[in-house]
């Protein structure tokens, strides 16, 4: 009976608890990492508002896991050394100008595993994007937007075995061949499949915060995806044959729609992001003739990020993709697994606004009120002056002299 070779996700664990021993000997040998709170009243923190930061801005960060196990006369594991590694490159281009916004993201993954019941080193994740967004605002909170996409794979794409089996591939002309007792089979060549995808329409952001950033985009979208001569394993359980299918090129344009939402908390040094999103392709080149709705790609990401320290994470990753024009049924990737980050060339960081201290917003109201009755009571003892000087100054002045007397009249 064949077995076939997957993804060894025990070894995502085994790369968790490898990390997580090592946790008390790094926090011993981190210090310095307390950060102090700032704390400004009330009145100066509406005008300390975290803004972001304008103009260009780049960023490139490394990232790589390892995980290693070996077993000898254990009951229940295969004997021998088992391992998963892996690197990452993440960088992104950023220009913000008032309502002009364009971001460019690179992203790839690369990840390798190996296994005592298997001699050959094999693919675990391969994945090469490349994005571009650039959004026109006409307000705060919605604008006009333009989206491209590029996605492949670097290395070919391999069916591995540990013995020897029997392949039956049916063609796109529904041709059947047969290839016997071998242990390979390359299902696709390097940078294949390929997909670009674009789209134009109106964007919203309803919610623009740090915990929670809500998106939501219409408009149209096209979409291609090179995968002529690319085979895909659909295996039926039972059969002694392993079960390959031939697929062919996919070209789409429709109605687009997306949403999604993504927010970090920086206490608790956690972050977020899920993404869901659907294409209705009125235009294809299905050569089954079925309908829009039959062929509606649907998308699903969600993400969850946990950084223990600056260079050391803990991440999860879910992705659902349903694809009927490609291939029938749910493509579903889960990723579970430690990175150590280090950042080559950090974000800008955006100015934060300092937090208000009611203690500080008293102290201040007291100050000024002590001001204002200190300038009161100038003013009323300047007052009291003047009316002192005006009350001297008549005293001093000389008594006026008496009125003459009126002549006596004279006697007729």
């Amino acid at each position: 009976m064949s077995t076939r070779i997957t993804t060894p996700t025990a070894l995502s664990w085994l790369a968790l608890s490898s990390a997580l021993s090592l946790l008390p000997q790094v926090a011993a040998a981190q210090t310095g990492d307390a950060k102090v709170t700032q704390f400004v009243p009330d009145g100066d923190l509406k005008n300390a508002v975290a803004k972001k930061p304008q103009g260009w801005d780049f960023s490139l960060a490394l990232s790589a896991n390892l995980a290693l196990a070996q077993s000898s006369n254990v009951v229940g594991q295969p004997t021998g050394v088992s391992y998963l590694m892996g690197f990452g490159v993440t960088g992104a281009l950023e220009y913000l100008d008032g309502p002009h916004e364009f971001r460019m993201t690179l992203q790839v993954l690369e990840s390798f595993s190996k296994t005592p019941a298997l001699d050959d080193v094999t693919k675990a994740n391969d994945v090469l994007r490349l994005e571009g967004l650039y959004s026109y605002f006409f307000n705060e909170w919605a604008g006009a937007f333009g989206r491209a996409t590029f996605d492949t794979s670097v290395l070919p794409t391999e069916d591995v075995r540990a013995t020897a089996v029997d392949y039956q591939i049916t063609r796109l002309n529904g041709m059947i061949e047969n290839r016997l007792a071998q242990r390979k089979l390359t299902l696709a060549s390097p940078f294949s499949p390929l997909t670009l995808t674009e789209s134009i329409g109106l964007i919203a952001k309803p919610v623009d915060t740090e915990p929670a950033l809500i998106t939501v985009r219409v408009g149209g979208g096209g979409r291609e995806t090179i995968a002529s001569g690319v085979f895909i394993n659909k295996d039926v359980p039972g059969t002694p044959q392993i079960d390959i299918t031939e697929t062919d090129n996919v070209i789409q344009g429709g109605i687009e729609g997306a949403a999604g939402i993504a927010g970090k908390f920086k206490e608790q040094r956690l972050s977020y992001a899920a993404d869901f999103g659907l294409l209705i392709p009125l235009a294809n080149n299905d050569a089954k003739k079925r309908s829009a709705t039959d062929l509606m790609r649907i998308g699903f990401a969600a993400s969850v990020n946990f950084s223990m320290f600056d260079w050391l994470g803990l991440t999860y990753q879910l992705r659902l993709q349903s694809d009927p024009q490609l291939v029938e049924g749910f493509q579903v990737q889960n990723n579970f697994f430690l990175t150590f980050k280090y950042d080559v060339i950090p974000p800008r960081k955006v100015e934060e606004a300092p937090k208000a201290d009611p203690i500080a917003d008293a102290q201040a109201a007291a100050a000024a009120a002590e001001e204002r009755a200190k300038a009161a009571e100038e003013k009323a003892k300047a007052a009291e002056d003047r009316a002192k000087a005006a009350e001297e100054k008549a005293k001093a002045a000389p008594e006026p002299p008496p009125p003459a007397a009126e002549p006596a009249p004279t006697p007729p």
